[in-house]
């Protein structure tokens, strides 16, 4: 499995291996599944019954919309005075501003973005590390990757 892109050393694994083939379907069946429970638990079918009428926020996302409107109206991100909680905003200034540009987006549209703006994330992580290890000339490493995908996943 020398040379070759990422993808290209997954399917020469595929074809060469039948434990990376089970463990493989195994790993994106539980992706696949974790992935519809999650977008059926943000978008509201599983708290509401219908989609879209009660959108989920994760902590994280609920503090960079919470933030984003701050910057945007013009008002304080961080706490003034005496401060019963540690932490207001956990965030530089400058990624609430740059959220910002989500704030045209519906709270479900924002969910889903932010749902995508992960998964594509850890594809680009996992595409960034196979090209890492091909200039540094790690082969192994390289095949290291590619056989713990499934744990990746």
């Amino acid at each position: 499995m020398v040379g070759g892109g990422f993808v290209g050393r997954v399917a020469d694994a595929w074809h060469r291996r039948k434990g990376f083939r089970v463990a493989l379907v195994l790993a994106l069946t539980f992706v696949l599944l974790r992935l519809a429970m999650q977008l059926l638990l943000l978008t509201g079918v599983l708290t509401t019954g219908q989609l879209g009428q009660e959108v989920f926020f994760p902590p994280d996302l609920q503090d960079y919309w919470n933030a984003a409107r701050h910057i945007k109206a013009g008002e304080d991100l961080y706490l003034q005075g005496a401060l019963d909680r540690v932490e207001f905003y956990q965030y530089t200034p400058s990624f609430a501003l740059a959220f910002s540009a989500f704030l045209f987006l519906s709270p479900l549209a924002l969910v889903l973005t932010h749902t995508l703006l992960h998964l594509a994330a850890y594809v680009a992580l996992l595409f960034s590390w196979d090209r890492i290890f091909r200039r540094l000339g790690m082969e192994q490493a390289r095949d290291a990757l590619v056989y713990t995908l499934p744990v990746w996943l």
